[in-house]
This record gives structure tokens, C-alpha cells and sequence, in this order.
């Protein structure tokens, strides 16, 4: 929840909406030691030290079951520690499939990490932990991890397509946004977080990068919507651009936009495949940028 802002409202929304008994804002700073920075390794090492850490901590250890879609950040380190069972839930659509969990180019000296899991057996990716049970993925086909649990797939498209007005209902009080159909056309641009553009990538590039974008829509209005490790400032990028909040799910656009966009846009994403909302997608690769017809 740390990338979210405003996460206490969203807490509040998510009581509202009914679908759950209880709702806990869980804010690293406040369960975690600043230097461990959500870091599963650091928040490994620091629930070793730490002798208060199951009393903390005790709310998630005493569910019979756990869900978490990423446990290979600081609530996967409690869960590894404590030796909890867990299921596992794809954070993203198909990242499995795009990406090898267990040898990401943002990985931290990655030798080292697998030297750790033979020596001391701590995961080095998603779903390496012993205590996932299982994985439930979009699809199990083509995967680019190699992974040893249990593969439930459940295909998100299914799960939206059945969806009754009361989960849509409860949606739209957790994710309220304004009117996405903008009068004549539109265009939906999703930007990428910065490293995957590059290490040395830094926040004008990234600016200056979509700002060359936007002039390329030939539509009327675009919508650009950050990802949501995407702190970059997008306000006056252009006058036809509407910035839609970074924290909102990209895939709740398919409930709420009646309209549509006539393009969906992105450099590299997974959310854009899974999009109906978008009657054409454009998937830009490096050195597209300076085209003056892309779009």
C-alpha cells in the first residue's frame, strides 16, 4: 500500500463497499523499521531481530487462509518468517508470462540471491517461498518463470464478465473517478514505470518521453493514466490531456467507460492486453518514439 496515496480514504471505501468485515491500513513505516524501505530481504532481516514482530503481526497469522498478490516484498518476508501458508495472487495480469520472476533486470545481484536460496533457503522471486500453496494465474501457457507450485487459473476477463451489480456497485464507492468518455475521440495512453526504460532513466526523461507521445494522437482527448510506480508531475503536459489518478486500477476501466478509447497506448504493459475498452492497442518498443505517425 506504500506507492498508494491516499490510502487511508481507500481503507474507508473498502468499508463502505461492504465486501469485507474488517479493513487494515498496513503503512510500512509504521510496522517496519525505516531501513528495511519494503525490501523483502531487509524486512526478512529485520523480523529476525525484531522480538515484538509476531505480536505486530498477529492479524495476519491468524486467518486460517491468506491471499497476497505480491509476496516478495515486506508482507511476504512475515508470512516466509512466521511460516504461514498462503495463496498467491498474480499482481498484474500475465507478469508471469512477460517477465522471469526469478531473474528480473531489477533484481539485486541476482547471483547472490540464488546463492542465499541454496544455503539458506530464502525465495528469490514470487512463489518461491515454502509456504505458497499455490498460484493462481490469468493463463498457464508460455510462462517465462519456471514455477514448481500449483497453477489455479482463473482468467480475469471471466471474472469481470461475472461480475452482478452489487460487485460493481461496491467498485465504483471504492474507485470513484470522474467521467472517463470524453466528448469525440479519445485516446488512452499508460505509461510505464521508469526502470523499464533504464536505469539512468530519470523523471524528465520519462516526461519528456510521453510528452512526444501525446502529440502523435490524432484523437480529441487523451487520457493518460500513470503506472502506478510513476511518480512523475504529467499536469500541463498538453491541454488535451486528462491525467487520471496513478493509484486507480486500470483494469476497472472496462465497468465504468461506457464510451471507450479509440487507442490504447503504452511503451511496455500488461494491463493493455486485458483492456475491451480500447478499440485498437499500440505497443511501442524502443526507438518508436521519434516517428512523427506512430498513432
Amino acid at each position: 500500500m506504500d506507492c498508494i496515496s491516499g490510502v487511508e480514504e481507500y481503507c474507508t471505501r473498502l468499508e463502505q463497499s461492504g465486501l469485507f468485515e474488517k479493513v487494515r491500513c498496513v503503512k510500512h513505516e509504521e510496522y517496519f523499521s525505516s531501513w528495511t524501505n519494503t525490501s523483502f530481504y531487509k524486512s526478512l532481516l529485520w523480523l529476525k531481530m525484531s522480538p515484538s514482530a509476531r505480536r505486530k503481526f498477529a492479524f495476519i497469522l491468524e486467518p486460517s487462509e491468506v491471499y497476497i498478490f505480491n509476496d516478495h516484498r515486506d508482507m511476504g518476508a512475515v508470512l516466509h518468517h512466521f511460516k504461514k501458508q498462503y495463496h498467491l495472487l498474480e499482481d498484474g495480469c500475465d507478469c508471469f508470462k512477460h517477465f522471469d520472476q526469478s531473474n528480473l533486470p531489477t533484481a539485486n545481484k541476482p547471483f547472490l540471491r540464488k546463492v542465499l536460496k541454496h544455503v539458506l533457503n530464502i525465495p528469490i522471486s514470487m512463489g518461491d517461498s515454502r509456504y505458497c500453496i499455490d498460484i493462481e494465474l490469468n493463463s498457464a501457457d508460455g510462462l517465462a518463470t519456471d514455477i514448481s507450485k500449483p497453477i489455479i487459473v482463473s482468467e480475469k476477463k471471466e471474472l469481470f464478465a461475472g461480475l452482478n451489480e452489487k460487485a460493481i456497485k461496491a467498485l465504483r464507492i471504492i474507485f470513484p473517478v470522474g467521467e472517463l468518455d470524453a466528448e469525440g475521440s479519445a485516446a488512452l495512453v499508460l505509461t510505464s514505470p521508469p526502470e523499464a526504460h533504464g536505469k539512468n532513466w530519470t523523471e524528465d526523461d520519462q516526461r519528456a518521453f510521453y510528452a512526444r507521445i501525446v502529440p502523435q494522437c490524432q484523437q480529441d482527448t487523451v487520457f493518460l493514466k500513470p503506472h502506478p510506480r510513476d511518480f512523475t508531475n504529467y499536469n500541463k503536459i498538453s491541454d488535451k490531456v486528462i491525467v487520471v489518478p496513478r493509484e486507480f486500477p486500470i483494469e476497472v476501466l472496462d465497468i465504468i467507460s461506457r464510451k471507450g478509447f479509440d487507442v490504447g497506448i503504452c511503451y511496455m504493459s500488461t494491463a493493455l492486453s486485458q483492456l475491451e475498452c480500447c478499440k485498437r492497442k499500440v505497443y511501442l518498443e524502443s526507438g518508436m518514439e521519434e516517428s512523427s505517425s506512430v498513432i
